[in-house]
């Protein structure tokens, strides 16, 4: 039996399940990790004095039921992985988010409903067609001693952050909700307000900027009809401004409602269409502008901000998101234990609104192949100096270092953490909204050669290696998380110090 560490988890017998017939090296992230674990991780090194807090992991760990898979990487069952660090050591505990669709599937031992890249086996169980079950498997938020596992269809999924247990699904509005709201949601570095982004399908699109205050109250709430149909995951918040990007995808989702198509195969990269911006105003009756911007895919951004009459956002762009749409596409491939063709780098980009004239320039500012983009949470919608992602071989993908940027001098470094290493998002680990740039960056990481996972620890600063946290088995792709320091003296995170 395992003893935890100043942690209310219950300890758990580990049982390992790395039989020699699933070592295949990075091909571990397309696979079901089965199990749930707790236990003391092993530290190669030494934990950075002070670095102690709590680090939260989502992302999809179910692939499949009764032999049948999903077709994408980004398609799946949420799984919660939780690094619980103090007194120099790291306790790991990995849950699968009981929303309702699991634990229906649970017991039935076999999908019943369609996702957003994979139909139901059966053709009636896709009428309408979209998705209406959320898989909680995409985001992991934590807001006043709640942590929330977010999806790009449904409600957030609410537990307990130290015991993870659930508390059920989180109603955003009361009233006027949205059909779905985006996994991605934003805290404002200075003020709190909690901002997400909603999606309806009507006659249009429709979206909706649903703001909360650090006392829980919508203070706004405003539906923005778009002038046209596509597909968002992320967007730019600034100090008084929400920006959407309209992307140049078009979306048809007439065989999606006959239950013929997945969302993903009812999108179309048309890059003649080019992007639209979306700047509201973050007002109930403040001013909508729709600005037209070059084609231009982005999943993820760094951040945005107002300066001089302007707004500079800075995020990762693709000129064609081959690696995401299309029969071949590498994110599809690597479900069928294929390595899928090369594709268009991710470059870091950045947005110049003008908002008197509305117009918007686009500029590359590093070249390369990136991902991930990270900041320190304490500067969301406020001028950052440092920037953080993943990098790799150009066309590739599958990323094996971390690189800082520094965007006032416009240079970079990098470290690579291995031949043959899957490199994850890097969460921006701090002990105070003062540290921005000396925290320290973890990345969950999976290692080909060992067939097992661990978690970089690596100095924000320096870009050095600081220790690593080995885990006693692989995991798969995990996409977003983040981290909770601990409150000085009183030995609790702000995620279990308060009451729901």
């Amino acid at each position: 039996m395992t003893t935890l560490i100043h942690d209310p988890l219950r300890s758990v017998e580990y049982k390992g399940n790395n039989n020699p017939e699933d070592t295949q090296g990075l091909g571990l992230i397309a696979k079901c990790l089965k199990e749930e674990h707790s236990y003391v991780a092993e530290i190669e090194g030494e934990l950075p004095q002070g670095l102690e807090g709590t680090l939260f992991r989502n992302g999809p760990g179910l692939f499949e039921r009764n032999g049948y898979r999903k077709k994408h990487i980004l398609d799946g069952d949420g799984m919660i992985q939780r690094l619980f660090l103090k007194d120099g050591q790291a306790h790991y505990q990995n849950h699968f988010v009981r929303t309702e669709k699991y634990l229906t599937e649970e017991k039935a031992g076999k999908f019943l409903y369609p996702t957003w890249s994979t139909l139901a086996p059966k053709w009636y169980q896709n009428l309408p067609g979209f998705p209406q079950h959320s898989q909680a498997g995409i985001v992991a938020t934590v807001r006043d001693g709640v942590l929330y596992a977010l999806d790009e269809v449904g409600k957030p999924w609410a537990l307990d952050p130290v015991l993870l247990n659930e508390i059920g699904p989180y109603t955003i509005a009361n009233s006027g909700a949205a059909d779905t709201y985006k996994a991605h949601n934003k805290i404002d570095g200075r003020n709190g307000d909690w901002i997400f982004l909603g999606w309806s399908e009507r006659r249009h699109s429709v979206a909706q900027v649903l703001i909360k205050n650090k006392a829980g109250d919508t203070i706004v709430q405003r539906d923005i009809p778009l002038p046209r149909r596509g597909y968002v995951h992320d967007f730019f918040i600034t100090e008084n401004y929400v920006i959407i990007n309209l992307q140049a995808i078009a979306y048809n989702p007439l065989k999606m409602l006959f239950g013929r198509e997945s969302i993903i195969d009812s999108l179309r990269w048309k890059p003649e269409i080019g992007n639209i911006l979306c700047v509201v105003e973050r007002k109930n009756d403040g001013k909508v502008s729709f600005i037209n911007a070059p084609a231009t895919f982005m999943w993820h951004v760094f951040n945005a901000y107002e300066i001089d009459g302007n707004i500079i956002a800075d995020f990762i762009g693709y000129d064609e998101p081959d690696h995401f749409i299309g029969d071949s596409a590498l994110l599809s491939a690597i479900m069928n234990d294929q390595e899928g063709g090369d594709c268009k780098p991710g470059t870091v980009r950045r947005y110049r609104i003008n908002l008197e004239k509305e117009t918007a320039m686009e500029e590359t500012l590093f070249e390369g192949d990136f991902e991930f983009p990270m900041i320190h949470y304490a500067v969301t919608g406020y001028k950052n100096r440092y920037g953080f992602s993943t990098t790799g071989k150009n066309g590739v993908l599958y990323h094996d270092s971390l690189v800082k940027f520094d965007f006032e001098e416009q240079k970079k470094t990098h470290i690579k953490l291995g031949n043959n290493v899957l490199v994850g998002e890097p969460v921006y680990a701090v002990a105070s909204a003062e540290d921005n740039g000396k925290g320290h960056l973890l990345s969950l990481c999976l290692d080909g050669d060992t067939s097992k996972s661990f978690v970089a620890v690596v100095d924000a600063d320096s870009m050095k290696l600081a220790c690593k946290i080995n885990l006693r088995h692989a995991t798969p792709l995990s996409f977003h998380g983040c981290w909770e320091p601990l409150i000085k003296g009183t030995g609790a995170t702000p995620s279990n110090s308060s009451k729901k």
